[in-house]
């Protein structure tokens, strides 16, 4: 990256800031062909057995720490695909306590050869010498490097330099990072008569409808036409309007917060009546994640921010809506069109949640990239199967023309073997092993999503954290359920710009322009 950014992020590290990305879960990877290709040419000097401690950030009760049986499977896949004998143990540790437990192994001197880091935690260990550039090992990565994308690489490049790996993507509208949207019941549309919404009119028609025509038929005025969690921003309906609240848009003046744009007003005044009349939830300002899906199991609501794999009938919340409702039908809805034809909700941050770095006490490295490429090869005897659903035939089968896994164990018990996500010390995103249903909510989504101009982290950010979250999360709250008007959105942009958010906007602008 450019020169600003040492600075941007040297102010970060002194301001003590803490963040996680958090680590992935998602499903099986594959990557290469099967001819053997993607086998790395570099052939350091071979020891007797070479030994490698890695970090990942999850939590997987099941998995033994020994590596249970699974840890002979993948030492006889590499033994055969021509790897020398390495040993490894991996440290699963979840939420918060991951990168503390980091931060303690360096300051006491005792990193592991291989980690998940955030952008804050790469940036810390950079400064100190902690993990390695990474730029020149890209050519040793045959069977992910050109899955992965450059947006991404960019992303985890500081001060010029790669300091950590970032996931692949095979091609398709479900392996993409994108996977959030909308998910509407079918059988309600059904039952009152209505298509899938594709504009503002018709989902208010819709709302409507399924607040006052009783869709789950118990006789009790107790649905709502939406559910979503506290920390909601509207994402599908502030796209409507051309505004991403929270992203950096382009206008004609240079980069602006999309709360600040006029748009973000006429989506308020949208919202605040849809609450009037009832088809929010009302309690959607203080219900969490877990009761959301609840709500949504027990048929409290029709359109639900959920994601593509709602689709899936083993997904948690729609087996629960399922085992409540087994008639029960859930269908995407693709994109809402405002009055000016707008649409767009929010993309996903760049590196999937899951970048990982090399320690600069790593003795091997050359051996551990060979390691990690391994881990993603889907040539005779790679491990990407290995590493993320367990043992063909055993945990899951391919079909004939390989567009589809059938999974047959359990995540639980793949992680029980030793195999699966704790093992995925690389990892390429394949979800062959989603259901038609949720292929067909991926594809929905696929083009529906607005683009964040600027993804990085200023000083003046720093200075002032609650200015681009925080505060405007507070005037939506209160200007959705009406304890302010709507024109308190113009308080809210003073607000925004008496907070810091003047200098926020002027550095912003020079960090994007710089990067040109």
């Amino acid at each position: 990256m450019k020169k600003y950014w040492k600075r941007i992020l040297a102010c970060m590290l002194a301001a003590g800031m803490a963040a996680s990305l958090g680590a992935s879960c998602s499903s099986p990877s594959t990557a290469s062909g099967t001819d053997g290709s993607s086998t790395p040419d570099a052939a350091p000097a071979e020891k007797e057995s070479y030994h490698f401690t890695i970090y990942r950030s999850g939590a997987w009760p099941t998995y033994p720490a020994d590596g249970g049986e699974g840890y002979q499977i993948m030492k006889d896949a590499m033994k055969a695909y021509g790897l020398p004998n390495i040993d490894w143990e991996v440290v699963a540790i979840g939420g918060t306590e991951y990168y503390d437990k980091l931060n303690v192994l360096a300051a006491s001197d005792s990193m592991p050869d291989a980690m998940n880091v955030d952008m804050v935690t790469l940036t810390s260990f950079a400064d100190q010498g902690l993990i390695i550039p990474l730029e020149d090992k890209l050519d040793q990565l045959p069977a992910i490097k050109d899955l992965m994308r450059p947006a991404e690489v960019d992303a985890v490049t500081y001060n010029g330099h790669l300091y950590a790996f970032p996931v692949g993507y095979l091609e398709g509208a479900i392996n993409g990072p994108n996977t959030n949207g909308l998910i509407i019941r079918q059988d309600w549309l059904d039952k009152v008569g209505k298509d899938v919404p594709t504009t503002i009119d018709e989902m208010y028609e819709v709302m409507k409808a399924f607040k006052e025509q009783d869709p789950d038929g118990n006789g009790q005025d107790d649905t709502f036409g939406y559910l979503g969690v506290d920390s909601t921003v509207f994402d599908v309906i502030f796209g409507a309007y051309g505004i991403q609240p929270q992203f950096w848009m382009e206008t004609p003046d240079g980069l602006r917060m999309g709360s600040t744009l006029e748009g973000t007003k006429d989506a308020l005044a949208t919202l605040q009546k849809w609450y009037a009349e009832g088809l929010i939830d009302p309690d959607i300002f203080t219900t969490d994640a877990s009761l959301k899906d609840q709500k949504f199991a027990n048929s409290k609501g029709g359109i639900y921010e959920g994601s593509g794999f709602t689709g899936s009938s083993v997904q948690p919340e729609t087996a629960a809506l399922l085992a409540a409702t087994p008639t029960a039908k859930v269908a995407p809805i693709g994109s809402i069109k405002g009055p000016n034809g707008d649409f767009g909700a929010q993309e996903s941050a760049p590196g999937y949640g899951n970048i990982r770095a090399i320690s600069s006490s790593c003795e091997d490295v050359d051996v551990l990239i060979q390691l990690l490429n391994w881990s993603v090869d889907d040539s005779e005897n790679g491990g990407f199967y290995l590493c993320s659903i367990g043992v063909e035939g055993e945990d899951f089968t391919l079909s004939e023309d390989g567009s589809k896994i059938i999974q047959t164990s359990t995540y639980d018990e793949i992680y029980a073997k030793g195999l699966g996500n704790p093992v995925r010390f690389l990892q390429v995103v394949d979800r062959r092993w989603v259901e038609d249903d949720a292929v067909k909510c991926f594809e929905a989504f696929q083009d529906s999503y607005r683009e964040n101009k600027y993804w990085g982290t200023t000083p003046a950010m720093l200075d002032y954290p609650d200015t681009c979250t925080k505060l405007f999360q507070e005037y939506l709250a209160k200007i959705v359920m009406g304890s302010l008007p709507v024109d308190a959105w113009e308080d809210y942009v003073d607000e925004f710009y008496s907070m810091g958010g003047d200098q926020i906007e002027k550095e912003v602008n020079e960090a994007y322009q710089a990067l040109q």
